[in-house]
C-alpha cells in the first residue's frame, strides 16, 4: 500500500459534512460522538470539508479541499487547511484533470475519537491506466487534520480485489460506516465505470476495512451485482456505485450500506435503483440484501423512462424509532413527459431493515411543501440529513438548484432549498422550510446560473444541540471570477433553520487559504452523500441526462 501525507494547501471541487448523530463514543457511520459531525481536531464543534476538483494547483484542474474548523461562533479561518497532492507530506503530485476532492468522506477509520479524511481523485493516471483514480486518507489529530500517516488507496495496492484498469474511476463516490460493528470505520469506494464480466461501466465498489492502524486491506470486500446473493446482474452502463450512503437501518449496531445503479434498465431504460447491503460481524453482506425502484411492491409512484432513481441518496432517523431511514432522489422525475421537475422516495427502516410501510413520494406539489414543482428544477438533485431544531428527530434538506425564483423561464437556475422537518409519523411538510439566497438576510443575492443547492451537508458546527446546513453554490460569480465557488452556511436553532448569524465562505473570504479563481467551483460537494451535476470540467451541467 502506497502512503502519503498533507498539510495544508488547496482548495476542492467537493463538500464534506457528517449528518448529526446522537450518543456512542462512536456510530455505526463511525463519527466520534458529541460533535453533531466530522471533527478533525476532537474539540467538540464539527468542521468542514470543502471540495474544489476544478482547482488549479501546479496543473489545471488538478484539485484541492478546503478545511473550516468550526468554533462557538460557528465556522471560523481560524487554523482553516488548503490540502492537494502538491501539499507537503501527501503522496503522488498534482496533474491536469486529477480532480482531487471530487468526493469526501469523513469517519474516524483508526477509533483514536478524531474524525479522518478520504479524498477521491477519480481522474488520476496510474501506470500509464487513464483515469485509474485513487484515494487518499488523511488523519485527525489534535491539531487538525495532518499529513502524518496518511494513506493512499488504489486497486493495486497489495491486497485489494479486483485490479487497476483504465477508466474505472476508483474514488468518484465515497461513503463511510462500522459495517462490522469493531469501533473502526470502514471506506466505501465507488467505481461507477468499472467493467465487471461483459458490463462496460457496469459499476462497483470497494470496502476498504478500519482498524487501530487506520484502513488495511485485510478483509477488504469487492461487490458488484454479480456478487453471489445480489439480486439483479451486470449489464453495460448502469453505473453501480455512482451514488452511495450509509445507515443503520435495521438499528442492529451494524452500519448498511446503500449503492445505487441509477441507470439500470430494471423495467424501463434507466429507471434505476438501489441496492441495500446489511452490515454483520463479518462486514457486508449479501444474506438479506434488497433491491428498490419505484416498481418495489407498495412503492408511491412507478418507474418510468430514464428517471434515473438513485441518482442521489441520504440516510437518517425521520421518524425517531431508533431505524434509520432511505432518502432517494429522482431528479429526472418527469410530470410532463420531459419536464424533470424532480421527486423524493422515503423508505423507512424497522427491525428487519427498510420497508415499504409507510414510504412515502415528496415533490415540490406535494400539499404544504413552499413553492412550486416547476419543468427542469431537479428537486431531490442533493440531500442534507441533519437535527435542525433539536428535537431529537432528522430532518431532511432537498435542493432544487435549477429552481427558477425570479422568473416563470426556464433555464434561469438561481437554485433552492427545501428543509422538510422529521416527527413521530416522518417527514412532514409541516414547518417545511424554502430557502435561496434572495431569502430575507441570507448572505449574498440570488443570480441567474449560481445552481444554490448543487451541494449539501448537515452538520453542528457551533455545538449548541441543533444541525447547521451547509448550501455549495459552486457556480457563484466572486469579484468578477465566473464559476468561482460558494457556500452559504445557515444555523441551525429549536425552532429549526434561521437566517440569523448565517455565513457566506468563499476562497476570498478573510483568513481563507488560496483565493477565489475563474472555474474553481469551491462548494462543489457538501456531506458524505455523494451528489453532484453534469461532467466536472463542463461550463454547464448537461440539463437533459445528467451523465458524468
Amino acid at each position: 500500500m502506497l502512503t502519503k501525507s498533507l498539510a495544508t494547501g488547496a482548495a476542492t471541487l467537493a463538500l464534506l459534512v457528517l449528518t448529526a448523530l446522537p450518543t456512542h463514543a462512536v456510530s455505526p457511520l463511525g463519527i466520534p460522538g458529541g460533535a453533531g459531525g466530522p471533527d478533525f481536531d476532537g474539540d467538540g464543534f464539527a468542521d468542514l470539508a470543502v471540495g474544489s476538483p476544478l482547482e488549479d494547483v501546479g496543473a489545471t484542474d488538478a484539485g484541492a479541499v478546503n478545511v473550516i474548523y468550526g468554533s462557538a461562533a460557528g465556522l471560523a479561518a481560524a487554523g482553516n487547511q488548503f490540502w492537494s497532492q502538491g501539499t507537503a507530506g501527501i503522496a503522488n503530485k498534482p496533474e491536469a484533470g486529477d480532480l482531487f476532492g471530487q468526493a469526501l468522506a469523513t469517519a474516524d477509520f483508526d477509533g483514536d475519537g478524531f474524525t479522518d479524511l478520504a479524498v477521491g481523485v477519480p481522474k488520476e493516471d496510474l501506470g500509464g491506466l487513464n483515469n485509474a483514480g485513487l484515494v487518499h486518507v488523511i488523519y485527525g489529530s489534535p491539531s487538525g487534520l495532518s499529513a502524518s500517516g496518511s494513506q493512499l488507496w488504489t486497486q493495486a495496492s497489495e491486497d485489494i480485489n479486483d485490479a487497476m484498469e483504465e477508466d474505472d474511476q476508483f474514488g468518484w463516490a465515497l461513503a463511510a460506516g462500522d459495517f462490522d460493528d469493531d469501533g473502526f470505520a470502514d471506506l466505501v469506494v465507488g467505481l461507477p465505470t468499472e467493467d465487471v464480466g461483459i458490463g462496460q461501466n457496469a459499476g462497483a465498489v470497494n470496502v476498504i476495512h478500519g482498524s487501530p492502524s487506520g484502513l488495511i486491506a485485510q478483509g477488504d470486500q469487492f461487490w458488484s451485482q454479480d456478487s453471489p446473493g445480489i439480486v439483479e446482474r451486470s449489464k453495460r452502463q448502469e453505473l453501480f456505485g455512482r451514488a452511495l450512503a450509509t445507515a443503520d437501518f435495521d438499528s442492529d449496531g451494524f452500519a448498511d450500506l446503500a449503492v445505487a445503479a441509477p441507470y439500470e434498465d430494471y423495467h424501463d431504460e434507466r429507471d434505476g435503483l438501489v441496492h441495500i447491503l446489511y452490515g454483520s460481524a463479518a462486514g457486508l453482506t449479501a444474506a438479506g440484501s434488497q433491491i428498490w425502484s419505484q416498481d418495489s411492491p407498495g412503492i408511491k409512484n412507478e418507474a418510468y423512462l430514464r428517471e434515473e432513481f438513485g441518482l442521489s441518496l441520504a440516510g437518517g432517523d425521520f421518524d425517531g424509532d431508533g431505524f434509520a431511514d432511505l432518502a432517494v432522489g429522482v431528479w429526472f422525475q418527469d410530470f410532463c413527459n420531459i419536464c424533470n421537475e424532480g421527486a423524493v422516495n422515503v423508505i423507512y427502516g424497522s427491525a428487519s431493515g427498510l420497508s415499504a410501510a409507510g414510504n412515502q413520494f415528496w415533490t415540490q406539489a406535494s400539499p404544504g411543501v413552499s413553492d412550486t414543482r416547476d419543468p427542469f428544477d431537479r428537486f431531490g438533485h442533493a440531500f442534507a440529513a441533519g437535527d435542525f431544531d433539536a428535537d431529537g428527530i432528522t430532518d431532511l434538506a432537498i435542493a432544487a438548484p435549477r429552481e427558477d425564483i425570479r422568473t416563470r423561464r426556464i433555464f434561469q437556475d438561481w437554485g433552492s432549498v427545501n428543509v422538510l422537518y422529521g416527527s413521530p409519523s416522518g417527514l412532514t411538510a409541516a414547518g417545511d422550510q424554502y430557502w435561496t439566497q434572495d431569502s430575507p438576510g441570507i448572505l449574498e443575492e440570488a443570480q441567474k446560473g449560481d445552481l444554490f443547492g448543487l451541494a449539501l451537508g448537515a452538520a453542528d458546527f457551533d455545538a449548541d444541540g441543533a444541525a447547521d446546513l451547509a448550501v455549495g453554490v459552486r457556480y457563484e460569480n466572486v469579484s468578477g471570477k465566473v464559476d468561482a465557488g460558494g457556500i452559504n452556511v445557515i444555523y441551525g436553532s429549536l425552532s429549526g433553520l434561521r437566517a440569523a448569524g448565517n455565513q457566506y465562505w468563499t476562497q476570498d473570504s478573510p483568513g481563507i487559504l488560496d483565493v477565489a479563481e475563474r472555474g474553481d467551483h469551491f462548494g462543489h460537494m457538501l456531506s458524505t452523500e455523494w451528489s453532484t451535476s453534469g461532467t466536472p470540467g463542463e461550463s454547464r451541467p448537461d440539463y437533459w441526462n445528467g451523465d458524468f
